[in-house]
C-alpha cells in the first residue's frame, strides 16, 4: 500500500510538472493564436472558441511538450470580459483564458478590480520621457476637490522648480453641459446656470459645478496673468479653503484683497477676456487630450496620482524624471502628505 502510495505521489508532481511545462509553452505563444488585433467589438460563440483553443493546443503546443497525448474540452465560461476554458489533459484539469473574439490565449487571468498599488509600486516612480525642459500641465476646475487636491500638491513643486520647467495651469470646461448627463440643447433653461454664453443654443463655455465655478476659472487666470504665480497660489489656495460653487461670485472678493489683488482690475480682465480666456483653455485641453480634474502631464504623459501619489514630492518627482539632466532642487524632498488621490471629477 505504501509503495503505490509513493507511486501516486510521483506521479501527481509528474503531472504538476507537465502543466508547469505546458504553462512556459503557453506563455510564448500569447497572441498568435490568430492575426488580428483584439478590438474589444467581435464576440464570438463560447462554444467555437472553446474548440479552437483545444484544436490549437493539440496542434502547436501538446506534440512539443508530450507527444501522444492531447487537451479535450470540458468547458467554457463566459465572465463578461473573457472565456475561461476548461480542459482535461491526461488527467488532469487545467484552465487557460482567451479573448471573446477568439483571436488571443492566455496563460492566466489577473482580477485587478479591487487593486490598490503597494508602497513598492509608488517607489518604482512614475517616469516621463526625457526633455531638455520638462512640459507640465496640469488641468482643473476651480471647486472640483480633486482638482483643489492637485493644486496643493503642485504649488511647491512648481514653485522649487520655477525657471527650469515649462509649466501651466488650465481649466476645463464643456461644451453644451447643463447638468450630469443633461445637454443644453434639452434643457434650455439650465443654460444661465452652468454656462458663460447661455444665450448660444448650444454653449461652449460651461463647467461642471455651475457657472460660479467657470466664472472664477476666468478670474483666476486673470489673477495668474496680471500678477502672476506667487501670488496666483496664495489666491487660488485660500479660495480653495473659503469658497465655493456657491458663493464664489461673491467670496471672491475679500479673498483678492487679502492677498494683495486689486478686485477691480480683475473684474476689468474677466469682462474685456472671458471669451478669449475660455477659448484657449478649451483648445488646451483638446490638444493634451484632458476632459477630467485633475489631470497632470508631464512630457505628454499622464501622471496616475492613484498609483504614484498626490502630495508635492510625488509631483516633484514626477517632473523631474523628466529631465535630461536634473537639477539639483531635484534633490530637495518636499514635505507634505500624500493624498487618497481617490478625488476626481
Amino acid at each position: 500500500m505504501a509503495k503505490r502510495r509513493k507511486s501516486a505521489t510521483l506521479k501527481e508532481k509528474h503531472y504538476q510538472l507537465i502543466i508547469v511545462i505546458l504553462s512556459v509553452a503557453l506563455a510564448t505563444s500569447i497572441g498568435f493564436i490568430l492575426t488580428g488585433p483584439i478590438t474589444g467589438m467581435a464576440v464570438a460563440d463560447p462554444n467555437y472558441v472553446g474548440k479552437k483553443v483545444v484544436g490549437y493546443l493539440n496542434d502547436n503546443i501538446i506534440p512539443n511538450v508530450r507527444p501522444g497525448t492531447y487537451v479535450s474540452l470540458i468547458d467554457v465560461e463566459d465572465t463578461g470580459s473573457y472565456y475561461v476554458i476548461t480542459m482535461d489533459w491526461a488527467g488532469s484539469r487545467i484552465n487557460v483564458y482567451a479573448s471573446k473574439d477568439g483571436n488571443y490565449l492566455f496563460l492566466n487571468a489577473f482580477d485587478l478590480t479591487n487593486y490598490t498599488p503597494s508602497n513598492r509600486t509608488r517607489r518604482l516612480g512614475f517616469d516621463a520621457p526625457d526633455r531638455e525642459t520638462p512640459d507640465v500641465k496640469l488641468f482643473v476646475m476651480s471647486f472640483c476637490p480633486g482638482g483643489n487636491q492637485a493644486e496643493e500638491a503642485m504649488a511647491p513643486a512648481e514653485k522649487l522648480l520655477r525657471g527650469k520647467i515649462d509649466f501651466g495651469i488650465h481649466y476645463i470646461f464643456y461644451e453644451n453641459y447643463c447638468g450630469w448627463g443633461t445637454p443644453c440643447t434639452e434643457k434650455p433653461e439650465n443654460r444661465p446656470k452652468y454656462c458663460l454664453d447661455p444665450e448660444k443654443e448650444r454653449p461652449k463655455y460651461c463647467a461642471m459645478h455651475g457657472v460660479q465655478e467657470a466664472r472664477q476659472n476666468i478670474r483666476e487666470l486673470c489673477v495668474k496673468d496680471i500678477y502672476g504665480m506667487d501670488i496666483f497660489w496664495d489666491f487660488v489656495l485660500s479660495i480653495n479653503k473659503k469658497c465655493n460653487s456657491g458663493n464664489a461670485d461673491t467670496c471672491w472678493k475679500q479673498v483678492a484683497m487679502d492677498v494683495g489683488i486689486d478686485v477691480n482690475e480683475v473684474e476689468e480682465c474677466y469682462n474685456t477676456k472671458w471669451e478669449e480666456y475660455a477659448a484657449e483653455q478649451v483648445e488646451v485641453a483638446q490638444q493634451y487630450g484632458a476632459t477630467g480634474s485633475p489631470t497632470f502631464i508631464v512630457n505628454n504623459v499622464v501622471h496616475n496620482d492613484r498609483a504614484y501619489g498626490r502630495s508635492p514630492e510625488a509631483y516633484k518627482q514626477a517632473i523631474c524624471s523628466g529631465f535630461i539632466d536634473p537639477p539639483k532642487e531635484c534633490e530637495q524632498t518636499l514635505s507634505g502628505s500624500s493624498s487618497s488621490a481617490s478625488g476626481q471629477c
